[in-house]
C-alpha cells in the first residue's frame, strides 16, 4: 500500500468540513438507546452513533437493511472516497486524484450541507473518472479493509444476529457501489448504493448511473425489491 504523502496532513482538517453534513442520512427520526440496547433505529450506544437497521417482514427479497456511513461503521463518504483514491495502482492516476481531492473536499462538504445527492455526485466524479474497473477492484480492496478496521462491533453482531435468524440483510448506502462492495460482500449483505456509470472500454466514466442513492431514492430502491419479490 502506498505510503501517505506530505499532503495528507491536511485531510484531516478538511475532513471536519463534512462533520455538520449528512452522512447516509434517513427520514427516520432519531432516538436513544441505551448501551447494548438494540433497536430497528438510529441510535446511541456508549456515546456513540452506532446502529440504523430500517426495514422488517413486510418484504420477501429484503428483510433489513443498515446505513453505512457513521453506522456500520466509524467514518464518512469521503474518507472511503480518499482510501480509494490513495490505494489506485496507477500513481500519476493517484497523485492527480489526491490533488483533486484536496481542492475540492471544502466546497463538497459545504454542498453536502444543502443537497446530499450533488455532493455525492461530485465525489463519485473525483474517485472514478478515468478509473478502469480492474484498478477500481484492485483499490476496492483497500476500501474493504479500512472499513473492516473501523466497523462498530455491536452494529455487525446485530446485522449477523439477523442473518442467523434467517433475514436477508442488504447495506443501503448514499456512498459508491464501486467502493464498498467487496465489504458488503465480506459481511454476507446485498449492496443497495450509487451506481456509476461504466463505459464500452471498461472505465468508468466518473458519472452517475440513474440516481444517486440517498433519502427519496433508498425509499424508492427498497419499496422496488419489495414489489418484485410478490
Amino acid at each position: 500500500m502506498p505510503t501517505f504523502s506530505i499532503a495528507t496532513p491536511i485531510l484531516p482538517i478538511l475532513l471536519l468540513l463534512l462533520s455538520a453534513a449528512p452522512t447516509d442520512a434517513s427520514a427516520s427520526s432519531q432516538h436513544s438507546v441505551a448501551p447494548g440496547q438494540y433497536a430497528a433505529l438510529q441510535g446511541q450506544a456508549a456515546g456513540r452513533q452506532v446502529l440504523a437497521l430500517r426495514g422488517g417482514g413486510g418484504a420477501k427479497g429484503l428483510n433489513a437493511f443498515y446505513d453505512l456511513d457513521g453506522t456500520i461503521y466509524d467514518g464518512t463518504m469521503a474518507h472511503c472516497v480518499w482510501h480509494f483514491i490513495w490505494t489506485l495502482p496507477n500513481p500519476a492516476q493517484r497523485v492527480s486524484k489526491a490533488l483533486q481531492f484536496l481542492v475540492t473536499i471544502p466546497f463538497i462538504g459545504i454542498t453536502a450541507a444543502v443537497h446530499e445527492a450533488t455532493a455525492c455526485a461530485a465525489l463519485g466524479m473525483v474517485a472514478m473518472r478515468g478509473v478502469s474497473e480492474q484498478d477500481a477492484e484492485i483499490a476496492n480492496h483497500a476500501v474493504s479493509e479500512y472499513l473492516h478496521a473501523r466497523v462498530y462491533p455491536e452494529v455487525v453482531d446485530h446485522l449477523k444476529a439477523q442473518q442467523k435468524a434467517g433475514k436477508k440483510v442488504a447495506v443501503l448506502s448514499g456512498n459508491l457501489k464501486p467502493l464498498i462492495t467487496r465489504f458488503s460482500r465480506s459481511i454476507g449483505c446485498d449492496t443497495i448504493a450509487t451506481d456509476m456509470e461504466v463505459t464500452p472500454s471498461k472505465v468508468f466514466s466518473g458519472m452517475v448511473q440513474g440516481v444517486v442513492c440517498v433519502e427519496e431514492e433508498k425509499r424508492r430502491r427498497v419499496k422496488c425489491i419489495a414489489s418484485r419479490s410478490r
